[in-house]
């Protein structure tokens, strides 16, 4: 190890020009980690120096910036970096981890740490999500620069202390701070927003204002806000109403989810079940990543959940209504979410008995059981649950990996962070499996596109609007409606392109552009959709009111394939099973029903055996 003398000693050879530095070549480096060691050795060449971290992180091998940042948070490798001429700071100030946040539960004490000019929501709130970096719970008031508008600015903050959630502090000061920026730039001697006229002030303020017309729009739609809710609250020192109105918000295209397309979801789909979910299966070791981060992508490729639902499922709980995998009245299971970190504070159960491979297996079921398996003998997360992809720290820097502990001598166990799945995981696998475009180029998935990608093969499937809207947990139907806008271009342009194959030239010529995408009128009035249960398919009309028949198993629309011969075998076994169990408890009219589905999928059993399909209306019905 370089011992602390040398280092002073090279240091102060550095401040003299005429001294010669001591050689970079015999430098002592085996304390550093493999990540460090790459940049050191791409910093080692003059040329590079200067250059900026992400061009430094690209030379070393890394597509962006996180090594990086990880790497110079080791104040020895930043002391050898100014050794050899090169400035490495930290992108923001280091706050600390969860696990060494205490909530402040003392009233007085609250109040007087609020008085600061840096508020560590953690300490605030008991509950946060666990899944992003420390930053984004920082709210910095010295972003506004006026100190007689930071203070009235805190004042509002601190009033929405029981409202906002804690993720809310930080990116409402972003969002303010292009507006106060400027305003202080053309009118710094101001001492509070009661002095602010529209046409003295707010009209040059936004006329000045250089930002995306997406990031004016969220500033001076959150500006608004707080100077009418300071109006209304008749606040001494409130600015005056109508100083912003709706008409100062520019207009900003809508932005569309985006979900994977075929050619890549096909491609992904197809690695997954017929190379990894054999291998999960057996208990062995995966390419490319681990086991737990291969069940972790099942679980969110199937069920199109947000990361932060996916992060904070609970394995383990004494209330066992709390517990991420649940089953109902009939057997199946469902994904339950806590309502606690959740975007929309509501809680879910989510239906996944559907999500069979095709060896009729529940892939998002099975993924769970392994992984409860593989943390049953972890400690909880530092606020005491057992969230089901935890795991816990290490320290990588020399030889071997060492178990990062408390203060306690206890293992820091944390959830999955969002930041290292989306960009160090999902990196991986597009390029290692490989995940390629139809150019040939590599396509990178964000962890949000399989959530876009879920909705819009629900819409696909013409599963009713509303469902999807249940099934997502979303708070309005408006959010939903998005996926039937991309569901729209989607058939337009297969519609547009087999025209184009085709010879009906006049019909092309003469088709006119679908103006407004919001009207999906055209779709539900001639498209029929298909929609696969794992055990048939059913061929009702786009935005069938809900069906008649028991969960569709005994549709008369519903036609079985020899391809679902697994999945018949699986229902027969199944309702049978809840049949006895319904007469058992003197259930006649349940037993009934149940029996009728048993009935059903023999016959269809029967039929698919032979190598033909089961026609529901014509064999059953």
């Amino acid at each position: 190890m370089i011992e602390v003398q040398n280092i002073v000693h090279q240091e102060n050879q550095l401040k003299d020009d005429n001294t010669i530095p001591f050689p970079i070549e015999k430098m002592d480096i085996s304390w550093m980690t493999p990540t460090q060691k790459k940049f050191y050795e791409v910093l080692s060449k003059d040329e590079n120096k200067k250059l900026k971290y992400e061009d430094i992180s690209t030379l070393a091998g890394y597509k962006s910036t996180t090594s990086w940042y990880k790497a110079i948070k080791d104040k020895r490798f930043v002391k050898l970096l100014e050794i050899i001429g090169v400035q490495a700071k930290l992108q923001n100030d280091h706050y600390p981890p969860h696990s060494e946040v205490e909530y402040i539960k003392d009233p007085k004490e609250r109040e007087e740490y609020i008085k600061n000019d840096i508020w560590d929501m953690r300490k605030l709130y008991m509950n946060y999500p666990r899944h992003r970096n420390a930053s984004i719970y920082i709210a910095d008031f010295r972003l506004i620069k006026n100190h007689n508008i930071r203070l009235q600015v805190k004042r509002y903050f601190k009033n929405q202390l029981s409202s906002w959630g804690p993720r809310s502090f930080n990116d409402k000061l972003n969002r303010y701070a292009p507006f106060f920026d400027v305003m202080y730039d053309l009118f710094p001697m101001i001492t509070s927003l009661s002095q602010l006229e529209r046409e003295q002030h707010i009209e040059p303020i936004l006329n000045s204002l250089t930002c995306s017309k997406k990031q004016k729009k969220a500033t001076i739609r959150a500006i608004k806000t707080m100077f009418e809710y300071m109006y209304h609250h008749k606040w001494i020192d409130a600015p005056s109403i109508g100083l912003l109105t709706k008409y100062d918000t520019p207009k900003v295209e809508e932005t569309l989810p985006r979900p994977i397309p075929p050619e890549i979801k096909i491609q992904l789909d197809d690695y997954l079940e017929s190379t990894i979910i054999p291998l999960l299966e057996e208990g062995v070791s995966t390419p490319i990543l681990k086991p737990v981060y291969w069940d972790l992508l099942i679980v969110i490729r199937y069920t199109g959940r947000r990361f932060e639902d996916i992060a904070h499922l609970i394995a383990e709980h004494k209330d066992k209504s709390m517990e991420c995998l649940q089953y109902d009245l009939d057997g199946d299971p469902q994904l339950y979410l806590d309502h606690r970190i959740a975007k929309i504070p509501k809680d879910l159960r989510i239906p996944i008995s559907h999500l069979k491979d095709s060896n009729g297996r529940n892939m998002v079921e099975r993924a769970i059981l392994r992984q409860k398996e593989r943390v049953k003998n972890l400690c909880s997360a530092p606020d005491g649950f057992y969230y089901l992809f935890r795991e816990a720290k290490v320290e990588n820097r020399g030889s071997g990996s060492r178990p990062i502990l408390n203060s306690k001598g206890e293992n820091i166990v944390e959830c999955i962070q969002h930041k290292f799945i989306n960009e160090i995981i999902l990196v991986k696998i597009s390029e290692q499996i490989p995940l390629k475009n139809l150019d040939g180029s590599l396509y990178k998935i964000s962890t949000h596109q399989f959530r876009h990608t879920v909705a819009t093969e629900m819409i696909d499937a013409g599963i009713d609007i509303y469902a999807v809207k249940e099934f997502l947990g979303h708070s309005s139907i408006a959010m939903t409606e998005k996926y039937i806008k991309v569901y729209n271009q989607k058939i337009k342009k297969e519609f547009n392109e087999k025209l184009s194959r085709s010879d009906a030239t006049l019909i092309k010529e003469n088709l006119k552009e679908e103006k407004a995408l919001y009207d999906n009128t055209w779709v539900k009035n001639k498209i029929f959709a298909v929609f696969e249960q794992g055990d048939g398919c059913c061929e009702h009309l786009y935005k069938m009111p809900a069906c008649p028949h028991m969960s569709c198993k005994t549709c008369i629309k519903k036609k079985i394939y020899p391809r679902h011969l697994q999945s018949v075998k699986d229902t027969i076994e199944s309702f049978t099973i809840h049949r006895d169990n319904a007469l058992k408890l003197g259930l006649t009219e349940k037993a009934e029903d149940f029996d009728k589905v048993v009935k059903f999928h023999t016959i269809a059993l029967e039929i698919i055996n032979r190598g033909e399909v089961f026609e529901a209306s014509k064999h059953f019905h």
